[in-house]
């Protein structure tokens, strides 16, 4: 929902005193972090923050010499997340794990404008598993859009081909693999698949991968795992 993400950026805005800069004058991204002591890799996530709100129309921008300046042009609404989120459950409860994920992220960003906590502390230690696993499944109807857009790309691909051989790059925890592999078993394609590799960073990934795997597809034995960094060669 663009109003959950609306009132989860205007609310680190607002912890992060982001708002009072953009709020008197035309500033920079670049001197957002020096006025608040962020570190550098702050930027990124600013910049796309004050992007948004601008194409939704609550800041107005320049440009001098190749450098954006933004500044409020129209008050923050006063939004109520819990209103936002009974709206949302009520057409449709699988979005859910969605939602708690853009929470999770949110409420870590200021420890990370500051340099307190890394990406990886806020959402990839093991106690947040559970929230990935939820967020990246075929039940969340917020992420499996992008499975099935995906599998229907593969079936176009694969159908004057045979013997083929994938390798699935950052697998994670399988819904992507389950999906396709699904649909090509109900298609009566499986045939064509001569090996298929599930590969990801992480061996905990690997694991649940390869379990959600295995108990969606007890007929498939042609996957593989294996342990794949693509910043390394191959």
């Amino acid at each position: 929902s663009k109003k959950y993400v609306l009132y989860l950026i205007i609310d680190t805005f607002k912890k992060s005193n982001i708002h009072l800069l953009i709020k008197s004058e035309f500033i920079s991204v670049e001197k957002i972090i020096q006025d608040l002591n962020f570190i550098p890799k702050a930027k990124i996530p600013i910049l796309w923050m004050l992007s948004y709100l601008k194409e939704l129309g609550f800041l107005a921008i320049k440009q001098a010499d190749n450098i954006s300046y933004f500044k409020i042009s129209k008050d923050f609404p006063d939004i109520n997340p819990d209103t936002v989120i009974d709206r949302m459950l009520k057409i449709d409860k699988n979005v859910l794990p969605s939602n708690l994920l853009l929470e999770r992220a949110a409420k870590g960003y200021l420890d990370f404008f500051q340099g307190n906590k890394t990406a990886v502390d806020i959402l990839f230690t093991t106690d947040k598993m559970k929230l990935w696993i939820e967020y990246f499944s075929n039940n969340n109807s917020g992420y499996v859009v992008y499975n099935s857009f995906a599998t229907l790309g593969l079936l176009k691909w694969l159908l004057n081909r045979e013997d083929i051989k994938i390798l699935e790059v950052g697998g994670g925890t399988g819904s992507a693999s389950v999906f396709f592999l699904k649909e090509i078993y109900n298609k009566s394609l499986i045939r064509k698949i001569d090996e298929y590799i599930f590969s990801d960073i992480s061996p905990i990934l690997l694991r649940v991968g390869n379990r959600a795997i295995m108990e969606e597809l007890h007929d498939i034995q042609m996957v593989q795992l294996k342990t794949l960094d693509f910043n390394k060669s191959f």
